[in-house]
């Protein structure tokens, strides 16, 4: 499972995406403030989480998602854009799918845990049903669709990988 925050001074536009990722994907999300980055792993260790998520701001704007794992070592970072941002509070919770082809994928499923699973594919049927988070092939989309319909949809500028231990 993943625990969603923020950089130190988020705008108010990166607190409504992680408030967003919240209520589709229903992980725990901790208003960072003052929190150094071990606090942080501290309590997602206390919350049963293994990873956490970083949104960070970029000129004022949601700019790059980052997945850290309990020891702090980072496994993911995208470069992002927000494209498109559905408001809505929270969604039914259902079992995530994580639907591509990419070492993107792959990660952002294991990172999700086991409320994930993983599907190596670029099928658009597998959009439709459910709630899935799709990652085309190129790696320049990242989009959350609940029963084929689009809540949030990030285009991705960049990709770092960091080998994993």
């Amino acid at each position: 499972m993943l625990l969603i925050t923020t950089s130190r001074k988020p705008s108010m536009e990166t607190r409504t995406l992680c408030k967003r990722l919240r209520g589709f994907t229903h992980f725990p999300y901790v208003n960072r403030g003052k929190m150094s980055l071990e606090d942080v792993a501290d309590t997602a260790a206390e919350l049963g989480c293994d990873h956490i998520l970083l949104v960070s701001d970029f000129k004022k704007r949601p700019g790059r998602l980052e997945i850290f794992d309990l020891d702090l070592n980072t496994t993911l970072s995208l470069f992002i854009s927000v494209a498109k941002l559905e408001k809505f509070k929270w969604l039914k919770k259902k079992d995530l799918r994580v639907v591509g082809r990419s070492e993107v994928a792959r990660r952002l499923c294991e990172a999700f845990g086991r409320r994930a699973t993983w599907m190596k594919s670029e099928d658009g049927n597998l959009k439709k049903e459910g709630r899935v988070v799709f990652v085309d092939a190129q790696d320049t989309l990242l989009e959350f669709l609940d029963d084929g319909v689009t809540m949030i949809l990030l285009k991705i500028h960049g990709v770092k990988l960091f080998e994993e231990e």
